[in-house]
């Protein structure tokens, strides 16, 4: 039986303009590129993760988003200039979904809405249910 809880958050970006700056300082900072590409639209997307040295580090999405936040913040101004060029700055912030507990809940601090708001970061939550071993 899976129990509810916090998988991950990722990072979305898309830009009209090329992101190889802007991921190349994001992963000497920390986070993990899971993937780019360009679309048939010449626009650029790029995916991030964000690992802890310990497994146990970022349990919630507040405690991960608190780190990708600290990153973003710290950015170059050349990068800070591609990261407000984005047509796209989003959380994904995943959760697996089961039947425990009765009752799963996770806010946010002020303080984090806060810097997403300032950060021009947008949220979206993405659940993955329980499936049986056959689908």
């Amino acid at each position: 039986m899976m129990v509810t809880r916090y998988r991950n958050t990722d990072l979305d970006l898309i830009s009209s303009a090329p992101l190889e700056d802007l991921t190349d300082e994001l992963e000497t900072a920390g986070m993990v590129l899971l993937g780019t590409h360009q679309d048939g639209q010449a626009r650029w997307h790029a995916i991030f993760e964000i690992l802890s040295e310990e497994d146990a580090v970022y349990v919630n999405a507040e405690a991960t988003i608190g780190a990708m936040l600290s990153i973003i913040d710290g950015l170059s101004d050349r990068c800070r200039q591609l990261w407000s060029s984005c047509d796209l700055r989003e959380f994904n912030v995943a959760y697996d979904v089961g039947v425990e507990p009765l009752a799963f809940n996770e806010g946010f601090s002020v303080e984090t809405l806060a810097s997403m708001s300032e950060l021009k970061v947008s949220f979206r939550v993405t659940l993955y249910p329980e499936r049986d071993d056959d689908t």
